[in-house]
């Protein structure tokens, strides 16, 4: 990764911020083609977990269609009616068809936002960016994101050797060979990480007493929380504003933590125009979609297919918005290369 991670955390910020306001499906789907182009431009080929993405959009998207027809028996344009069954039973609709495609849709784009994420991002990176007052926290991220990806390497060798013996997996009895020295692996893997961390001191360091302004600094952040939530519950959008206060905060105590914890950089990242573009492309689309701007349409931003199926609206400025994002990825990718990136 040749680009500073904090200008992509702005961009992959920016989509899952929009993602999650949006309704309309077909934002969703320009979304979800730029966090792709991302996912192939700039990713990673071992951050992956190995699965195919076609197959599970396939997955998502029938799942949702299916459970949005069963169960939501709304709408006017009948498919078929099915016998008066406990909880499935009744009319399915055009409607419901489409508010489960919708939904699907909308899942599949954050999953995919993710996905971009964890391929260009290295865990590596993150865990340098959290600060050091959350340095216990960084090591629980570190060794849970890593889980998975490891588990996975360790069940291929194990398969693979097993093959070479002959093994062949027919039935559940069969996974036995395999499941057990995978087990066992995972519990030398955790032995051996635990007594390294042990042998490089960590845990060893002085204990910090906190002093009374940051404790009530974190009381206060508590309270603003609570207080946001409730002002909230009763209908008053000014509880986003005190919930914000909250979060600003938590972040100034936390940056003004004690820095117990010296960190050197193999790497150092810089500013390029690349940075620059993908942190603009990024505040551009959180501006279309917050701002209050006459001239877009943010009625738009919402679509429901009830009570009578329509074509979702389009917004031209919201849309090309959203193309734009693809512009830095696209322009970093020409610039750096594939054979440069990490």
């Amino acid at each position: 990764m040749k680009n500073h991670p904090w200008s992509w955390l702005i961009w992959f910020g920016a989509a899952v911020v929009f993602s999650l306001i949006t309704r309309n499906p077909l934002y969703s789907l320009i979304l979800l083609g730029v966090s792709q182009l991302a996912l192939e431009l700039h990713g990673r080929n071992d951050s992956l977990i190995g699965f195919s993405f076609g197959r599970l959009a396939v997955v998502i998207l029938l799942f949702s269609t299916m459970y949005a027809a069963l169960f939501i028996h709304i709408g006017d344009h009948v498919i078929i009616t099915l016998p008066d069954w406990p909880l499935i039973g009744g009319a399915i609709t055009l409607e419901a068809v489409v508010d489960g495609l919708r939904n699907g849709i909308i899942l599949l784009t954050l999953i995919s936002i993710f996905l971009a994420f964890n391929a260009v991002i290295p865990v590596s990176v993150l865990v340098r960016l959290i600060p050091t007052s959350l340095k216990d926290l960084g090591v629980v991220l570190l060794v849970a994101v890593t889980y998975i990806p490891e588990t996975r390497q360790q069940l291929r060798r194990i398969r693979e050797a097993q093959a070479i013996r002959g093994h062949e997996i027919r039935g559940l009895a069969d996974w036995r060979p395999v499941i057990v020295p995978l087990l066992v692996a995972g519990f030398e893997r955790s032995l051996r990480l635990s007594e390294t961390m042990v042998a490089r001191g960590y845990g060893s360091t002085t204990r910090i007493e906190h002093s009374l302004g940051k404790r009530g600094g974190l009381l206060a952040v508590t309270a603003a929380a609570l207080v946001g939530w409730i002002v909230l519950w009763f209908g008053f959008q000014i509880g986003w504003l005190i919930i914000a206060g909250g979060v600003l905060l938590l972040a100034l105590l936390l940056l003004r933590s004690p820095n117990q914890i010296k960190r050197t950089k193999y790497h150092s990242y810089s500013w390029g125009r690349i940075d620059f573009l993908l942190i603009a492309a990024g505040l551009l689309v959180l501006t279309v979609a917050i701002a209050p701007i006459s001239f877009i349409d943010k009625a738009s931003l919402s679509f429901s297919p009830y009570p009578t199926l329509s074509i979702p609206e389009f917004d031209i400025f919201i849309g090309i918005s959203l193309a734009l994002m693809a512009v830095p990825v696209a322009i970093g990718s020409t610039k750096y290369g594939r054979s440069k990136q990490q």
